[in-house]
Formats: structure tokens, C-alpha cells, sequence
């Protein structure tokens, strides 16, 4: 069990069904392109709700959602502003291929030794999700997330698409158990998301 560590996701990842696509190389629902899938393509020993105490925001453009923001996580702690996340309790080569899945690059490694004595890693400063975060630990096991590699400009702030919104609310709702209406509440606490939509077009977006 040394080799385990648990994988935080706060976007997309956070829908269990997506995020098996990862490791078995499939296409994710709502997508449309196939992902490579992990090298050892064992399911999650166990997946958990977490608040992850760095709170997120949307940012840059992806293709995969409709040339729109995605989320990234602050890399300064705040447990005033925590984040819904599920974890998964995978290998260290599995974390290490779903890093490489995220970034399009297969050839990505991550320094372990270095991340565990910083609680941060930066694999690249040119890519999407180029750092590794340490934001916790249980049972004696890290917890790690990834995010931007550098500081992100306010016109880098990017609304995100409400497809990318419907995905990471429906694995909210399904592992927190929460309303409509709660989730609504958690994105509004965003400015990329307040200034591009009403309380009422969440609602009706989200309850479908």
C-alpha cells in the first residue's frame, strides 16, 4: 500500500464515471474523443468526498469544453473558500498517467521525493495543469491535485461552458448529496461565473 496515493479532483474528475475513463482508456460521457487510459488500468481501491481548503476558479480556454474556462485550484490555502472534490485511492503510476492524460504528454514524470518534501511540484510551467499540489493527507497517504503552474492574470479569468458545469455538478450532487439550488449557490461564489449567469439560468441549466 506505500505505492498508493489519493488523487483529488475538483473538475470534471469529480464524476466517477468520467474519471474511470482515464484509466481504461474510453471515451468519458459528454466527450467525444477516446482518452489513452493508464498503464495499469486497476479501478480505484476506494473514492471519498473531500473539501479541498483551496478554493477554485475558471480559467484559459479548452478545446475539450467548448473553447471555454476550466477549473484550477488557488495554490494558497483558504479554508473559508473550500472546494467540492472526490478522491480516489490509486497508484502512483496511475497518478502519474492520469497528470499525462490532462496535459495531452505522455512523457510527463513527476519527482515524488521532491513533491513530498515541498507539497509542490511544478512538471511543466508551459502546461494546463503543469504543477502537483500536496493539499492533505489521510490514513498516512498524501493527497494530491494538480493546477496551473503559474499565477493566473485576471484576463486569464474565463467563463466556463455550462456543459463543463453540468459534469462537474452532476458528480457534486451525486457524491455530496446536495440541492439544485446549493449548487448554484457554490458556483455563484465564482466571478467567472456570476458576471455570465443568472441565479435563474443555473437553476435551469443545472436541473436538467
Amino acid at each position: 500500500m506505500e505505492n498508493y496515493v489519493w488523487y483529488a479532483s475538483y473538475g470534471s474528475n469529480i464524476n466517477q464515471d468520467r474519471f474511470h475513463a482515464y484509466i481504461f482508456g474510453e471515451i468519458p460521457p459528454g466527450g467525444t474523443v477516446s482518452e489513452v487510459g493508464c498503464r495499469d488500468q486497476s479501478l480505484p481501491l476506494r473514492a471519498e468526498n473531500v473539501m479541498i481548503d483551496f478554493p477554485m476558479f475558471f480559467a484559459k480556454r479548452s478545446k475539450r469544453w467548448d473553447n471555454k474556462g476550466v477549473g484550477f485550484i488557488d495554490t494558497t490555502s483558504n479554508p473559508d473558500r473550500p472546494t467540492f472534490g472526490r478522491m480516489y485511492l490509486i497508484t502512483k503510476e496511475q497518478y502519474v498517467d492520469v497528470v499525462r492524460q490532462e496535459n495531452n504528454d505522455m512523457t510527463l514524470e513527476i519527482d515524488f521525493d521532491q513533491l513530498e518534501s515541498k507539497g509542490e511540484y511544478v512538471i511543466d510551467s508551459n502546461k494546463m495543469y503543469g504543477k502537483v499540489l500536496d493539499v492533505g493527507e489521510k490514513e498516512g497517504r498524501p493527497i494530491y491535485t494538480f493546477t496551473h503552474p503559474n499565477a493566473i492574470q485576471s484576463n486569464e479569468r474565463m467563463t466556463p461552458s455550462v456543459t463543463y458545469l453540468k459534469v462537474i455538478g452532476a458528480g457534486i450532487k451525486e457524491a455530496f448529496e446536495i440541492s439544485t439550488a446549493e449548487l448554484v449557490d457554490y458556483y455563484l461564489l465564482r466571478e467567472e461565473v456570476a458576471e455570465a449567469y443568472t441565479r435563474a439560468e443555473l437553476l435551469k441549466h443545472l436541473a436538467r
